[in-house]
């Protein structure tokens, strides 16, 4: 039966001369980045591209049984993340490198120093150590 039900919604939309994809509710659903880390989420945020760069997704704070952690989501991509490292920092740029970019995509996690007092930062960034320009930049939200 419910097939059939949804066999007779696709055949409404053809036969109005609508898609599902144009649905007027379909960007107003998003689809959450999985994280590859299990902890309390304590802050997030998009990054956004910059110095010429593609850099999207989502990241976040999350606070383990082993410290804190920063976290890129599922939908993590860079167009060029070569030589790129993951930091901390305020508006201005990195102060804390965590440890070079695994990967231009996906879901990857860098552990926080002990000695690293996360509240002190406001910002992630994806960083290009050799030239000291950021590639992306995401602020975070506490939760």
């Amino acid at each position: 039966m419910r097939h059939l039900t949804i066999m007779a919604a696709a055949g409404f939309l053809v036969a109005c001369g609508s898609s599902v994809d144009e649905s007027p509710w379909r960007s107003q659903v998003t689809t959450p980045a999985m994280h590859r880390i299990a902890g309390q989420e304590t802050a997030v945020g998009d990054f956004t591209g910059t110095s010429g760069r593609t850099t999207t997704g989502e990241v976040a704070v999350f606070q383990t049984t082993a410290g804190y952690a920063v976290s890129l989501g599922s939908d993590f991509s860079i167009d060029n993340g070569t030589g790129a490292v993951v930091g901390l920092g305020d508006a201005t740029g990195a102060t804390v490198i965590l440890a070079p970019l695994a990967s231009p995509t996906g879901a990857q996690v860098y552990g926080v120093p002990a000695s690293v007092d996360i509240g002190d930062f406001r910002h992630v960034y994806i960083w290009d150590d050799t030239r000291g320009v950021p590639l992306g930049v995401a602020q975070l939200d506490l939760l």
